[in-house]
């Protein structure tokens, strides 16, 4: 349950990051393929900005993270989730810098 929780806390401080600039015309809903997609074409944000990339970056890996299995979950997960972690701290430092 704690791998979970992580992950939603995760997808939440994403959501919260970029939501938190007040340059974006429509709020970031979710993490999902579609959502960033829609986000990014509403906000006239360009497909191969870092802002972008980083949003993917991190949306992939956290699925990556629901698929693990219960016997791979030790050392794979405990890395993805530092990857992750980092993923975010540097999201946080584009959006400050570029959008803030």
């Amino acid at each position: 349950m704690d791998e979970f929780n992580s992950r939603i806390d995760a997808k939440r401080k994403v959501l919260q990051i970029v939501n938190s600039s007040e340059s974006f015309t429509e709020e970031l809903m979710d993490l999902s393929s579609k959502s960033i997609n829609r986000w990014q074409l509403n906000n006239e944000i360009e497909k191969d900005s870092l802002i972008t990339k980083k949003l993917r970056l991190i949306a992939n890996d956290l699925f990556f993270l629901s698929n693990i299995s219960q016997q791979q979950i030790s050392d794979n997960y405990i890395l993805k989730s530092k990857e992750i972690n980092e993923h975010i701290r540097e999201l946080y430092q584009i959006v400050s810098q570029e959008f803030g």
